[in-house]
């Protein structure tokens, strides 16, 4: 997939995490057939692109891949409309914690192999505004996510 204005990178497991890969797969391929979760809510019985893999990941090691992040400090007044459609009403203000793309590809688990546009400061910032869940949507979004984690 093509991020915001043709941006993207592509992350790698670092050497010494690889011998985790086929427990990593065997608990991602337990979510097969869940619905992808428009809410962002963060439960395993519906999953977003991010939190597939960081439940699988938590699930073969123990441990986070990337840190979670309060959804009231992200970027998303521009998308108010999107989240009051998905949540059927306003945006939770309980302070729902989730994982975003962004910060799982500042896990230090993961190596940046490829670059098309990003630099640093773009990691957070993408066409000037900072990351939110809920620009992007559509079920093929977990693939991406995936396919970034065991290249």
């Amino acid at each position: 997939t093509i991020g915001r204005n043709e941006r993207w990178a592509a992350y790698r497991l670092k050497p010494k995490y690889r011998p985790i890969i086929p427990k990593f797969l065997k608990n991602l391929h337990t979510h097969a057939g869940k619905p992808y979760d428009f809410k962002y809510e963060f439960t395993d019985d519906k999953l977003y692109c991010s939190e597939l893999v960081f439940h699988a990941w938590k699930k073969a090691t123990l441990k986070n891949m990337g840190n979670l992040e309060n959804v009231l400090t992200l970027n998303w007044k521009p998308y108010l409309a999107t989240i009051e459609k998905y949540n059927q009403g306003p945006l939770p203000t309980s302070g729902r914690m989730l994982i975003s793309p962004r910060s799982l590809s500042r896990a230090n688990q993961l190596e940046r192999v490829y670059n098309h546009g990003l630099d640093q400061s773009s990691l957070s910032r993408v066409a000037g505004k900072p990351w939110s869940p809920y620009a992007a949507s559509g079920n093929g979004a977990w693939k991406s996510s995936l396919a970034t984690i065991i290249q």
